[in-house]
């Protein structure tokens, strides 16, 4: 009887330990849309503007029970741009898209709807004033022909009613035709005004578009930090595919407000492995942006093979927490204990996707630990984390795999930190 209990007990804490600090919450291996009729979608599908396979989530961005999801227009037959999804819906394991706010928002196939209407969003943040911000990077089909249909730039909703409150359309000089790479945004509305909200919008072709709502007024700053690093490029697909990736500035997050009331912005290149800041306050003033080139700092190295797409600072907690594609994990990065040297020493490995990835191999190859590509993520009000995962290097340069495995875990932020090196307790 003594012997039973023990294997009971050993069991329990076994099974305790197993327990994952993330959980799949969505999932899909092809996107549907919610059409206004089948007859709407049939004739989608027979104009080009609808093809299975094709649609992949990048950015996501949650407001109460809707959550936001950006699929770009990378390839043809994307039907819709910017989505969203009822997380009140929680038998839903794979949910259909409905358009955001609407069909005709998302509708850009002639010359005067271009101009109007979204063309291809590849990144969301909501801000603290019940807005949505949408990245437009106003191109399409950019893994083939990349056909320009209007000039980058942010769409931003009003939450309550979802209507458009503006459009701001980038300068020519805020960003480059031919070589830009528009990749995330950052909202910065840290003096509790809405009014004097600004964005800050990475281009991973080396520069940094700031955008000040109250002026109505962007442009572009430049810095060598911004630049990726050669030594780290070099990633695989799933299938073994080897390339060289040359993406610059990409992740970003905002650190909890100083005693002036400012932040800074914490941001990487795609292709590195360093982290850096500059104070918020240098950003927004055009003049001194350019110029005060020693205001932007190197913080340290967060690690070998630790390349990140996307950071999220929790507001709690004051914990970074960002993915790597390499080592295909979540990751955490505890700021208050960090000095320039010990910059590994404040971090963790917080979850890895390597066993949650398993069951989705596609064919019977090998999965490589860049499989999974954890892309974006995001902490709601209440402490929890979502992140994305899309496989995106395969969606890129494996033709053949344009069904790929696209998923949405969730974990409270205390708990995926615990044991860590970012645990405060």
């Amino acid at each position: 009887m003594i012997c039973s209990l023990w294997h009971i007990l050993v069991l329990l804490i076994c099974h305790a330990a197993g327990v994952k600090k993330l959980s799949e919450r969505y999932s899909w291996r092809t996107l549907h849309f919610q059409f206004d009729s089948r007859e709407d979608r049939e004739a989608a599908k027979n104009g080009g503007y609808f093809e299975y396979g094709n649609s992949i989530i990048t950015s996501i961005a949650l407001s109460g029970d809707r959550l936001f999801l950006a699929t770009p227009r990378l390839k043809s037959g994307v039907p819709s741009t910017l989505n969203y999804i009822r997380t009140s819906d929680s038998d839903v394991k794979s949910p259909i898209l409905k358009p955001y706010p609407s069909w005709e928002a998302n509708v850009y196939y002639n010359m005067t709807s271009k101009m109007k209407r979204m063309v291809s969003i590849a990144n969301v943040k909501v801000d603290n004033c019940d807005r949505l911000w949408a990245l437009d990077t106003g191109s399409t089909e950019d893994l083939t022909s990349r056909k320009v249909e209007t000039p980058p730039g942010l769409f931003v909703y009003k939450l309550n009613d979802d209507t458009l409150i503006r459009k701001h359309t980038f300068k020519d000089d805020d960003y480059d035709g031919e070589t830009s790479k528009l990749r995330t945004i950052v909202v910065d509305d840290s003096e509790r005004s809405c009014e004097k909200a600004y964005a800050y919008i990475a281009d991973a072709n080396g520069g940094l578009i700031v955008y000040s709502w109250e002026a109505n007024l962007s442009y572009r700053v430049e810095h060598n930090y911004f630049h990726f690093d050669p030594l780290w490029g070099n990633l695989k697909t799933s299938r073994g595919t080897l390339r060289q990736v040359r993406d610059g500035i990409q992740g970003m997050a905002l650190t909890l407000p100083r005693r002036n009331g400012n932040r800074d912005l914490l941001f990487h290149p795609l292709i590195s492995v360093n982290e850096f800041s500059v104070p918020t306050e240098v950003l927004r003033n055009m003049s001194r942006a350019q110029k005060d080139i020693t205001a932007y700092y190197h913080l340290g190295q967060r690690g070998v093979n630790m390349q990140s797409p996307a950071s999220y600072m929790d507001e709690y907690t004051g914990v970074l927490l960002y993915t790597t594609i390499v080592r295909n994990a979540l990751a955490c990065w505890n700021v208050f204990g960090t000095r320039d040297e010990e910059l590994e020493s404040n971090q963790g490995i917080v979850y890895s996707f390597n066993e949650s990835e398993t069951e989705s191999q596609q064919g019977t190859v090998d999965t490589f630990e860049e499989s999974a590509y954890p892309a974006d993520l995001t902490v709601d009000v209440n402490g929890t984390v979502w992140v994305l995962t899309n496989r995106f290097l395969d969606y890129i340069y494996e033709k053949k795999e344009n069904n790929v495995a696209m998923r949405i875990y969730t974990g409270v932020v205390g708990n995926i930190i615990r044991g860590t090196p970012c645990d405060m307790e």
